[in-house]
């Protein structure tokens, strides 16, 4: 397949990210995501296209649940959805903003003071991060043994967002892409799932994910590690820890 092109036709990329295509049409489009330059641009442009259909309701039945079950189970896409999603009902619907006809002194006034916002949050968010609103943890090979074995605890905070985690593996081969699956421990129950790459560069041995401190409960997890490309998938390991939540 080396050499193939991915079209960027937005129809369908926007396949390709609610996974309506075929296996092999997926691997064809995760191996030019290195292959291809401007493919990665093309299918951000898919993801707000299809963040702004859903907002719209202009998504179908079968393609909304599509969108809620799989496209929001990455994190980033779930973060711009919400964003877009408050921006829209703080400034109200298309036909009422028509409607008030603000005039363009007004409407970059609105711009002027939607940009300070958006700084302002930026400096409040890295404020945020510097005062250890984000925990670390690194995991090493593992999961639950049995009645005697006690995962890695993680201890998540009140004022805690995100807890990046690292995952210790021996051979992390770079340009691979992994397929991480967080579940509980007990349940099994699917939490969420990442889309990463290998490190080109730093800590070699190491794949980072950052976790929104949202989704975890107090209890066990598990993490499996899967490699999805090259294909064909290789599991690489599973990792479990323990989520101790202060009030």
């Amino acid at each position: 397949m080396a050499g193939v092109t991915v079209s960027s036709d937005s129809e369908f990329l926007v396949r390709f990210l609610l996974d309506e295509l075929s296996s092999e049409e997926a691997a064809v489009v995760e191996r030019a995501l290195f292959e291809q330059p401007g493919l990665a641009g093309s299918i951000r442009i898919a993801e707000e296209e299809l963040i702004r259909d859903e907002l719209a309701g202009g998504l179908s039945a079968a393609r909304r649940d599509r969108f809620h079950s799989h496209f929001l189970r990455d994190p980033g896409r779930r973060f711009r959805y919400q964003t877009t999603q408050a921006l829209r009902a703080a400034l109200g619907p298309p036909q009422a903003r028509r409607a008030s006809a603000a005039p363009r002194s007004g409407r970059w006034l609105l711009a002027i003071a939607a940009a300070l916002f958006l700084t302002v949050a930026a400096d409040d968010f890295r404020r945020m991060v510097s005062g250890g609103r984000i925990v670390d943890a690194t995991l090493f090979p593992g999961a639950v043994r049995g009645p005697g074995f006690r995962p890695k605890g993680v201890t998540i905070g009140p004022g805690t967002l995100i807890v990046r985690i690292a995952l210790q593996i021996d051979q992390p081969q770079p340009g691979s892409r992994y397929r991480l699956v967080l579940a509980t421990a007990e349940e099994q129950r699917e939490v969420a799932a990442f889309d990463l790459s290998a490190p080109d560069s730093g800590n070699g041995r190491q794949i980072a994910v950052e976790v929104p401190a949202s989704i975890l409960e107090q209890r066990t997890y598990i993490l499996t590690l899967t490699r999805s490309h090259p294909r064909p998938e290789e599991l690489i390991d599973t990792f479990s820890f323990d989520v101790i939540r202060l009030r």
